[in-house]
């Protein structure tokens, strides 16, 4: 057998590593030699053991091995092969053919069988296709593998699905967010395995498949996942063959609900509870009651009057898991007197005292496993001070009349509008109690502090009043609220709400305006901060002047209440119609609109 030389036309190979078996050395030089002219790098092994020990080493493209190896044989070879799971073909070569011996090489996974006296140019192109066979399968297994990593390491829930509705591939991640299980779910029908589904998944599969295009839905609501609902965003693309047809498609699932939660979250960030106010003072009191829900820990409220001591106290008991099932006792120190307040904290027993005749549950006690609220903590007395530290300490503590001790467990929040730490330097409140008091000091600011939430708290107010009065009050003239930003507000948010009360009492309309605000809280706002019209001097009307103005205000009394609001500006504003329509807040282009509209222009 002759070796031809290499054609310098011929077209580039991809050179591989060709191990030849074989124990006739002239042969195995020979394919050697023949191997070597095309590029291949070789190595050579005479015995079966000497050819385990090259592919223990060694990493090899192709095998040529003969079928006769001493005391061994290549279909032993073969088995050893496929039980390393050695990615490479093999041809087997023999000088004395059999179709047992051709079928179980073939069996086992021999790429080819080649008889000898071997010809060079079947042997040139079983080489060729080979190694195209195993360079093109090593491709194949490397894209394969870099797709199962990118598979796993993705956190959404991916679905390779083909053009049948064949569910070919999915992630580990579908289980956790789909609750569908790779290993079962693989070459079983897509929609079989969403048989919970609400719809939007199988839908948009669907429609990808038929039209060949892609299709993406937001925010849907899963119920296949266990637990609370879930918010998933679903992206489906197909995969086309080169003529365009579909040959199936790729199912992204991501889960939205932390985003969703965390944007809702945000939007109604502006209250907890019964708490109003977005400014970042407030922000930061809401994180510090939120912190505060799963721990019991005593917690000091101080504040003005009026900011909303107590609804702190009930956000923070809110924030318990089981609060709707626990009780939070309420008690207003400043109201009771000593020995009131005393059998209302402790209980007494049946003769106790005068009055005493019956035994009665204290405070203390029906707060047990709950939430004990004590307001104005700053006005007890030395003596209820002392009684109080030894339940802190102890929690402990005995009915008024009786020696048995009772054990209690229960969060105790106390609010004040003192400075208590004046007092004890005065020695009016015990250092030891405030400081078992004062383990979480939270300040709520002054409304003038947070002028910022004022609008939000009034819009919640003119709410509560519409409701309780059966209005329908829903805009304020710039007069009320320039008023309401520029207050000092002493009484807080309880002065505002009273005050919207009021307004809110004597508004006929849809429109709060100056007027309806009380005179006695606004008097030094009134003369310090009046609007340029109300400085202005009254203006003289002549007769026929003032005539049109009253037959003006008869025509917009019988279109109430939305003429109500226009009658209002006109007499507040000396019937300026530039002047009125900004006290309403419009151009004065919509102000004779709405005239016209009503045939008063």
């Amino acid at each position: 057998m002759t070796v031809p030389a290499t054609s310098p036309f011929a077209p580039p190979r991809k050179s591989g590593n060709v191990l030849i078996i074989d124990d006739d050395a002239s042969m195995r030089l020979l394919l050697e030699q023949f191997l070597t002219s095309m590029g291949h790098r070789t190595t050579g092994a005479d015995t079966f053991q000497a050819a385990m020990d090259r592919l223990t080493t060694q990493r090899f493209d192709l095998i040529f091995s003969d079928i006769m190896l001493g005391g061994q044989d290549g279909i032993a070879l073969l088995h050893e092969i496929k039980s390393r799971n050695l990615e490479c073909p093999v041809i087997m070569i023999t000088g004395f053919p059999t179709l047992q011996s051709a079928t179980e090489a073939l069996r086992l996974g021999a790429f080819d069988y080649l008889t000898k006296p071997i010809r060079l140019a079947p042997l040139e192109k079983v080489t060729q296709q080979a190694l195209e066979h195993h360079f093109l399968r090593q491709e194949h297994l490397r894209v394969q593998r870099n797709l199962h990593a990118l598979f796993g390491s993705v956190r959404d829930a991916l679905f390779l699905i083909d053009a049948t509705g064949t569910l070919q591939e999915l992630n580990p991640s579908a289980w956790s967010i789909c609750r569908i299980d790779p290993a079962q779910a693989t070459g079983t029908p897509f929609h079989e395995q969403l048989n919970k589904c609400s719809g939007g998944c199988v839908a948009a599969v669907r429609k990808t498949l038929a039209s060949a295009t892609p299709c993406h839905m937001d925010r849907l609501e899963c119920v296949m996942a266990q637990g609370p609902i879930q918010i998933n965003a679903i992206t489906v693309t197909p995969v086309l063959h080169g003529d365009g047809t579909v040959h199936g498609c790729v199912l992204v699932v991501h889960n939205q609900t932390y985003l969703v939660t965390l944007e809702q979250s945000l939007e109604t960030r502006h209250q907890l509870h019964r708490l109003i106010g977005k400014s970042p003072k407030m922000l930061q009191l809401y994180d510090l009651i939120e912190h505060l829900g799963t721990v019991n820990t005593t917690v000091l409220i101080s504040g003005e009057s009026g900011t909303g001591k107590e609804l702190v106290a009930e956000a923070i008991h809110r924030q318990r898991p089981d609060w709707n099932s626990v009780p939070m006792v309420k008690v207003n120190c400043s109201a009771l007197s000593e020995q009131l307040l005393e059998s209302e904290l402790f209980g007494h027993v049946k003769g106790a005292f005068t009055g005493a005749l019956k035994d009665r549950i204290g405070r203390f006690e029906r707060a047990h496993s709950g939430t004990l609220f004590l307001d104005e903590i700053g006005d007890i007395s030395p003596r209820m001070q002392l009684q109080l530290l030894r339940v802190i300490q102890e929690r402990e503590f005995e009915r008024v009349g009786d020696s048995t001790p009772i054990q209690v467990k229960f969060r105790l929040i106390v609010a004040t509008n003192q400075d208590l730490q004046q007092k004890v330097r005065t020695g009016t409140f015990r250092e030891d109690l405030y400081h078992r008091l004062n383990v979480v000091n939270l300040h709520l600011p002054p409304l003038r502090q947070r002028r910022e939430d004022i609008p939000m708290l009034v819009q919640h107010f003119m709410e509560k009043f519409n409701s309780v009065f059966k209005k329908r009050i829903d805009k304020m003239s710039g007069g009320v609220l320039r008023r309401f930003l520029n207050h000092s507000w002493p009484g807080n948010v309880r002065e505002l709400e009273n005050t919207l009360e009021h307004a809110c009492l004597l508004c006929s309309g849809t429109t709060l305006f100056t007027s309806h605000l009380p005179l006695d809280r606004f008097k030094e706002e009134r003369l310090e901060h009046a609007s340029p019209v109300q400085n202005r001097a009254v203006i003289d009307l002549s007769s026929e002047v003032r005539d049109a103005h009253r037959i003006l205000g008869q025509k917009l009394k019988k279109r109430r209440p939305e003429a109500d609001d226009l009658l209002r500006a006109l007499e507040q504003t000396r019937w300026n119609k530039t002047e009125a329509a900004r006290v309403l807040g419009i151009s004065r282009r919509t102000f004779y609109r709405l005239l016209d509209q009503m045939n008063l222009g």
